[in-house]
């Protein structure tokens, strides 16, 4: 066999793709419970756990919240409703789970008349029994006037959070703070027939190696 032979063969081995398959890094969403007055009893938000791309181990994790949103006129100078999800994810042996990396969607609607009356959402995340507590928290702020639907991105204050290796429980706590300086503050109660309650939040998932 010719030098010139074995060189031309050992040159197509090496560009011919891998048979190889990439692994599939799993996360799984097992059960979930919730509590709160944004998400009360008789209105069990929707969770949801998406795969975006299997082999980079990139999920998305989709809240509806469907009573988020005060729904009456506001008696005192700050209003506050929470809703609370504690979730049960689990991955492969070896692996575990980033939340939050790149701050969350939001979509919703909101009315403010003026601009007496702020509106402050907040989503914080953390795994639940972690030997050191850390949390990822995104914020949005409306100030009246404001009215209508939107959809927005919220800044990360950090990286995310990691949980322990495994299946860990997440906890998300959901907030809108109301707060207003005038006599009588400016927000309209949303309508059901013409608004809606819910708000969705998406937030990314990764499965990274331990």
């Amino acid at each position: 066999m010719s030098l010139l032979y074995l060189l031309f063969v050992c040159s197509i081995v090496a560009i011919l793709p891998s048979t190889a398959s990439e692994p599939i890094l799993n996360a799984t969403m097992l059960d979930y419970i919730h509590g709160g007055n944004g998400c009360p009893q008789g209105s069990r938000p929707t969770l949801r756990l998406d795969v975006v791309n299997a082999t980079t181990g990139t999920y998305q994790l989709t809240a509806q919240l469907h009573h988020l949103l005060a729904t009456t006129d506001l008696a005192t100078h700050s209003e506050n409703t929470r809703c609370t999800t504690a979730i049960n994810i689990a991955t492969d042996a070896g692996y575990r789970l980033r939340v939050n990396s790149r701050g969350s969607e939001v979509q919703g609607s909101i009315k403010i008349a003026d601009n007496t009356t702020t509106a402050q959402f907040r989503a914080a995340y953390d795994w639940i029994g972690r030997d050191i507590w850390e949390t990822s928290v995104s914020s949005l702020w409306f100030t009246g006037p404001a009215r209508g639907s939107f959809l927005k991105r919220t800044p990360v204050e950090d990286g995310g959070v990691m949980s322990e290796c495994g299946s860990g429980f997440l906890r998300e706590n959901f907030q809108v703070r109301l707060n207003h300086t005038g006599t009588r503050n400016s927000y309209v109660p949303p309508d059901p027939k013409v608004d809606g309650y819910e708000w969705v939040v998406v937030t990314e998932i990764e499965v990274v190696k331990c």
